[in-house]
This record gives C-alpha cells, sequence and structure tokens, in this order.
C-alpha cells in the first residue's frame, strides 16, 4: 500500500519554521519513511527551504493560489487534482502546523475517508443551518457536539481542516465537489461572517452529505488542539496524544508553546524533547526565519 502525506507551504517565517517541525515530526514517527512526503508551495520559496525539502525527501510542487480572499485556508484545495494523479492508494491532508507523535499510516481505515469533527461551533448552529437549507439539505441534522465546545451540536461532517484521510478511490468523486461546494459557500459570506474563512471546511462538509462516502470520525487525540485557554482542557487526561494541531503557538527557536493544562503540556514537552530542533539549526536559515 502506497501512502503520500502532503502540506501547503506559504511564504512566511512562521510556515517556514512549521515547516521544519512538520518534517522532523514525520522523522521521529516514520524514520524509514514509508510515506511519501509532498509540500505544495504558493509562488516562490527561499532556497533555504527547497535544500531543506530535498535533503529531507519532501517533494516540492507549486500551485497556483486558489484565488478566494474570503478564506487564506483554501488554498490547501489546490492539491486535489495533483494528488488524485499521484498513484498513491491513500492520501493524508495535513496542516502545515502539526507535529506528529505517531504514525498518520496508523489513521487508515480501509476505503474510509476520516477527519475529525471541529473543535467549536463554526458556524455556530442557527447559521449552520441555515446554510444548509440555502444549500438545498434542510433536512439534514446536527447531531454531533464538538469536544471543546459541549451543548453546541453541529453536523458530524463539519470537520477540522487540520487533517484529512483520503482513499484514493474516493478521491475523484469528492476532490471535484468539495472545490464546488466551497466556491458556493464563497458566496454566502453574509450568512457566514466570521466563520466564512472555514469555507473549505464546509465545502468538504456539503461533499459528503451529497456523496453519502464511507466516514469513520478521527479522534481528538489524532489532532489535538493545543491553541486554547488552559481552562478548556479541564476534563482532558489524554493518554495519548498522536498528534498536536498547535497553530500558531510555536516560538521562535521551533519549540512548541505549552497549554498551560499539565495533562497536555506532557505531551507538549515530549514533542520539543524529541524534536530537539536547536537555534544552532535555524540559524543556518538565516534570514529566512530568524528575527
Amino acid at each position: 500500500m502506497k501512502c503520500s502525506i502532503s502540506c501547503v507551504l506559504d511564504r512566511s517565517r512562521k510556515f517556514y519554521r512549521q515547516f521544519i517541525v512538520w518534517s522532523r515530526s514525520l522523522d521521529m514517527v516514520d524514520p524509514g519513511r514509508a510515506l511519501h512526503r509532498i509540500a505544495f508551495h504558493v509562488g516562490d520559496i527561499p532556497a533555504e527551504m527547497t535544500d531543506f525539502a530535498r535533503r529531507n525527501g519532501i517533494e516540492l510542487v507549486q500551485v497556483p493560489p486558489f484565488g478566494l480572499a474570503a478564506s487564506p485556508y483554501c488554498n490547501k484545495l489546490g492539491q486535489l487534482s495533483h494528488l488524485a494523479r499521484s498513484g498513491a492508494d491513500y492520501l493524508i491532508m495535513s496542516d502545515i502546523d502539526i507535529a506528529f507523535m505517531a504514525s498518520p499510516a496508523g489513521l487508515i481505515e480501509a476505503g474510509k475517508i476520516r477527519a475529525k469533527i471541529v473543535d467549536q461551533p463554526n458556524p455556530p448552529g442557527d447559521r449552520l443551518r441555515e446554510l444548509l437549507s440555502e444549500m438545498g439539505f434542510p433536512d439534514a441534522t446536527l447531531d454531533r457536539c464538538p469536544d471543546f465546545a459541549p451543548g453546541h451540536p453541529t453536523h458530524r461532517y463539519n470537520c477540522n481542516g487540520g487533517l484529512y484521510v483520503l482513499p484514493r478511490t474516493c478521491l475523484d468523486l469528492v476532490g471535484e465537489r468539495w472545490i464546488d461546494w466551497t466556491m458556493q459557500c464563497s458566496r454566502k459570506i453574509g450568512l457566514l461572517r466570521d466563520a466564512a474563512i472555514h469555507i473549505d471546511q464546509l465545502g468538504f462538509m456539503l461533499a459528503m452529505i451529497e456523496l453519502d462516502l464511507p466516514f469513520e470520525p478521527l479522534a481528538t487525540e489524532d489532532n489535538f488542539p493545543t491553541h486554547f485557554e488552559p481552562e478548556a482542557y479541564a476534563r482532558w487526561r489524554p493518554a495519548e496524544i498522536r498528534a498536536l494541531h498547535y497553530h500558531h503557538r510555536i516560538d521562535v527557536d521551533g519549540r512548541l508553546q505549552p497549554t498551560g493544562a499539565t495533562a497536555v503540556d506532557i505531551w507538549v514537552d515530549r514533542a520539543n524533547q524529541a524534536l530537539a530542533i536547536s537555534r544552532d539549526e535555524y540559524a543556518r536559515f538565516d534570514p529566512v526565519l530568524c528575527d
């Protein structure tokens, strides 16, 4: 079975730091490089990053910007046509701000699309119901509650965009509809308001409702957020975290920042110790990374 994992590398010092962490974490959990690694980039990237990718066995593919100003996250959809031609049996689309603590190949379930329900109800339930109705799905039910927002139901296919597991057999179907629904959501900015930045996630949700493809949700520990305030983690005592989705919580030395919640920060500390990215290593990329 051939499996590829991809991310999108945009132009920013923050993203360059995250790219190094992403690559280092994959080396840690997949030392034999069984996963084919691809980094898609919009526009040119510095030679230092190109050299880093080549040294670390990461294929670089330039894609045009997706072109929806409402959501910068839509650039990830530029991957879909390339991934459909990759020849891999399974494709894992990852945000660049994820540090893996276990091999993402372990997330594969035969023939099933996988993703994790959103951490927060984005958009809120009333707006989501209105969107579903306007898109032709008035009977779609909000029957799942996000782990970090109990009591605020959302749709089971309203998934966090940080990690998708896609069988190639499903990719042609879901990819085309995902893009089309995202474009339709881009015309609903007045309804979505601040949630418009998540139209790529809503496009996925609508494609899955329409197509009803085999689906198995990921656990929160497969894509665990570390950007909330400490009180958000009061009930969490994770026995294992398989991927840390740290968002902006990274310092200039490439270390993941703690949450302030001891049970979660055990895993943040483990990641930092295992990755052990030094300031000297970052200095090789001056002035690309260092302020």
